[in-house]
């Protein structure tokens, strides 16, 4: 069956590419008019077994309409094609499994077999492929809300499909592209975009986006599962990984598998400190345990960073801060024995080094980094780490070591600030780079979302959201094919093309 569609396209190819001149017989050659289509966009968006995507092409061209034949054609990411339809304006019911197409669209003359064609590119999600995920916690436990691209929410969404919140309060939210599992209908070993959640009661779910169902738990996604504390699911390069304090795990994205974890990779130890290693193509971290700084390498091999300058074991520390700017993390450790506090800044440099400590800068005893209560960094544009202080919110300038109250218009006074981050997006459409903040008052929260200037909010928030809860964290997720390589090259190597 395949051999004769094969057969068929190349006959349609054949009988779409011919001349562009008509033999009269007396070889009085006449030039064709031109076909000029308008009125389709780049891109289109559409919610799988929800939407029709209907296009009216604008078609301007001296021929008379009733010579026209049209056909639309859609190819997936493995490039096979199918047929849409036959008539000049499309209206298709969206029945396609989510992912990425390219349609085309042909114009031909049947008088003289000219033909013109056009293209665009078509995202099809289920309601839950993507937007903006906000981890939440709801009467001591975790559930997520999900507020997607035209401002619609999905609230509870553990609550609605897995039948109850997870048990204990939110400690980290991680997106999985494409992480591998065995497809539960097909028993097929494939890969799946996937979203991981941890509590602080150890519970661990993988949900698989395209219908949240439930693919892995703590007691199934190990052959032999650790009594371990987990702290953060994540994509990095070419793998996804699982940070918990016996270790480093790792899958690949890049190949099917069962997506069940073995053994450990590297030294163990952990924590919910971590920040990008971008020249390593992986994590630095906090080991709670060891009391070390450690990182992992592009495969998530788990080592211990030394360096001749500066001790970074056996550290007399309490952690209280890593985040990422482009190539270094900064982290915020504070004295056990003193109370002063050090801001270190580990470089990277290259994937054949182990990172370095750039400096160690104690940090001035009237700053409001001694009595923070929230932290995070500007990872894009600005060396700046924000924090939050007796509910306000600041700036730390990394680069001149000065501290400043930010202004956040609309941000009200009287609700409690839970989260401040650096969201950003760039690996397509839609591209944005946030400063997100969410707030919490009477049992329900508020984010706002703002375009930045230096690292600063600018104006008013450019998107907000409310729902029934505390917020904990937010990501976003994208329905188009994950890629390592665009993710890479986005920050031009210096930084990725989404917030972790």
């Amino acid at each position: 069956m395949k051999k004769k569609i094969n057969i068929l396209l190349a006959l349609f190819a054949i009988f779409f590419i011919t001349s562009c001149y008509v033999d009269k017989g007396n070889y009085e050659y006449t030039p064709v008019s031109d076909i000029v289509i308008g009125g389709i966009e780049e891109n289109y968006s559409k919610i799988a077994v929800v939407d029709t995507l209907k296009i009216t092409p604008q078609i301007t061209s001296s021929y008379n309409d009733r010579d026209f034949e049209y056909i639309w054609l859609v190819y997936d990411a493995d490039n096979k094609c199918d047929t849409l339809s036959h008539e000049r304006n499309l209206s298709y019911f969206l029945t396609k499994a989510p992912g990425t197409y390219t349609i085309y669209y042909y114009v031909k003359n049947k008088i003289n077999g000219y033909y013109v064609h056009t293209r665009t590119r078509l995202t099809v999600v289920t309601e839950y492929s993507q937007g903006h995920y906000i981890l939440k916690e709801t009467a001591g436990n975790t559930d997520m809300d999900l507020l997607l691209d035209d401002g619609r929410m999905i609230p509870d969404i553990l609550l609605n499909t897995q039948g109850a919140a997870l048990s204990g309060a939110p400690r980290s939210m991680g997106i999985l592209y494409k992480r591998q599992l065995t497809d539960p209908g097909t028993l097929t070993k494939t890969n799946s975009n996937c979203i991981g959640i941890i509590s602080y009661d150890k519970k661990t779910s993988i949900l698989r986006i395209s219908d949240m169902r439930l693919i892995f738990s703590h007691s199934t996604m190990f052959y032999e599962a650790p009594d371990d504390t987990p702290y953060k699911f994540y994509t990095i390069y070419r793998i996804n990984g699982y940070m918990s304090s016996s270790g480093s795990y790792t899958t690949s994205v890049n190949s099917a598998g069962s997506g069940i974890l073995g053994l450990s990779s590297g030294v163990s130890g952990g924590s919910d400190h971590w920040g990008i290693s971008n020249k390593t193509y992986g994590m630095i971290y906090w080991d709670k345990a060891g009391s070390r700084i450690l990182y992992t390498n592009n495969n998530g091999v788990a080592s211990i960073i030394t360096d001749k300058n500066h001790a970074t074991t056996d550290l007399n520390y309490d952690c209280l801060f890593m985040g990422s700017y482009k190539t270094t993390v900064y982290s915020l450790f504070k004295d056990k024995s003193t109370s002063k506090l050090f801001l270190y800044r580990i470089t990277t440099t290259s994937e054949l080094k182990q990172p370095e400590i750039g400096s160690v800068t104690e940090v001035g005893t009237s700053s409001g980094l001694h009595t923070a209560t929230l932290f995070a960094s500007n990872e894009r544009t600005a060396q700046l780490i924000y924090f939050v202080n007796n509910n306000k919110p600041y700036y730390y300038d990394v680069v001149n070591n000065v501290e400043y109250e930010m202004s956040a218009t609309g941000l009200p006074g009287d609700e409690t600030i839970t989260y401040i981050s650096n969201r950003f997006y760039r690996n397509s459409t839609p591209q944005f780079d946030y400063l997100t903040i969410a707030t919490y008052k009477n049992g329900n929260y508020k984010v706002f979302m703002y375009n930045m200037v230096g690292g600063l909010p600018y104006g008013e928030a450019v998107r907000t959201t409310s729902g029934v809860g505390k917020v904990k964290e937010t990501h976003y997720l994208t329905a188009t094919a994950y890629s390592h390589f665009n993710d890479f090259l986005a920050g031009y190597g210096m930084d990725y093309g989404y917030s972790r």
